[in-house]
């Protein structure tokens, strides 16, 4: 099938879409892999649980879209489907450190850190290529920018 106009530029679109999702999936495990407190601090104190929940849900579509290896997006899905795993619907939600620090307590979020961590680790090569993509700083530190 010949190529359309404006084709290249929707492909080019999907990919720097992919990337922008994947830096805001890198920023979420960056987040999951704190402690309580600075996951909180980090999210601004207003429904952590629930917006780590969806960030991290968020990397399934990420899925396929060819910028990650296989054995990345199988891990990508295996986090995803951990944190699915969360009673959020039963935790403390709304505005608030101590709210958001008593749903973050929770144990079941205890092995998730550490699997964001270690899939921070993994995501290492495939984040450098995002970040030369879209012209940032590599920015893995924890830090918040705001």
């Amino acid at each position: 099938m010949p190529q359309q106009p404006g084709d290249e530029d929707s492909a080019a679109s999907i990919v720097e879409a992919t990337h922008n999702a994947f830096y805001y999936f890198l920023r979420a495990v960056d987040i999951l892999k704190e402690e309580p407190e600075r996951q909180c601090q980090l999210m601004g104190d207003y429904n952590t649980a629930w917006e780590l929940q969806s960030d991290i849900g968020a990397g399934r579509y990420l899925l396929g879209k060819g910028i990650l290896d296989r054995e990345d997006e199988d891990a990508i899905a295996a986090l995803a489907d951990a944190v699915d795993t969360v009673p959020i619907n039963t935790l403390p939600g709304g505005t608030g450190r101590e709210r958001n620090l008593s749903a973050m307590q929770h144990a079941a979020w205890v092995p998730l850190r550490k699997q964001a961590a270690q899939l921070q680790t993994r995501l290492k090569p495939a984040a450098a290529r995002t970040y030369v993509f879209l012209k940032v700083p590599p920015d893995l530190s924890g830090s918040d920018p705001s």
